[in-house]
């Protein structure tokens, strides 16, 4: 009744045994292996950063300001890149054009009798004028067509000089 072992260092004290060193083919399977894992790598950092989602910040950082009414028919506003609040709701936007003197959005909303108002323009100007000698008047334009933004309905607010 003889138990045998096969010990794994057996192996290793052949004369032919390599003593755990790799062979050359083995060392450039285990590189390439290691390129392309480097490689793969290298592109998600890529592909990750390509569409990683920029905020978007306006040019003008007077349209970040709380809008005062001087219309009737308007409440104070806020803007953002993304969304213009009013005292009762928010619009989800679209910024389309962004410069010094002029904001002009594509927005939506949910409308309180419970349907979807798509396709909504805004556009904001900075005025040269000042309704006040404390406030900047900015004029707000809104239309269901871009190309009507300037015959669309009208609507003026004041940035209170002392928020500047």
């Amino acid at each position: 009744m003889g138990i045998s072992f096969k010990l794994p260092l057996a192996q290793s004290l052949r004369p032919d045994a390599t003593c755990g060193r790799l062979t050359n083919k083995e060392k450039r399977t285990k590189l390439s292996v290691m390129k392309k894992l480097f490689l793969l790598c290298m592109f998600l950092l890529t592909a990750c950063s390509l569409f990683q989602e920029k905020e978007e910040r306006f040019v003008n950082p007077l349209f970040y300001e709380t809008l005062y009414p001087i219309s009737q028919t308007v409440r104070e506003t806020r803007l953002t890149p993304t969304k213009i609040y009013s005292k009762s709701d928010i619009r989800d936007c679209q910024l389309l054009k962004n410069t010094e003197r002029e904001l002009i959005f594509s927005c939506e909303y949910d409308h309180p009798r419970g349907y979807r108002i798509t396709d909504l323009f805004y556009k904001y100007v900075l005025s040269d004028d000042f309704y006040t000698e404390n406030c900047q008047l900015v004029e707000e334009y809104s239309s269901r067509s871009q190309k009507e933004l300037g015959h669309a309905s009208y609507a003026a607010y004041c940035i209170h000089k002392d928020e500047l």
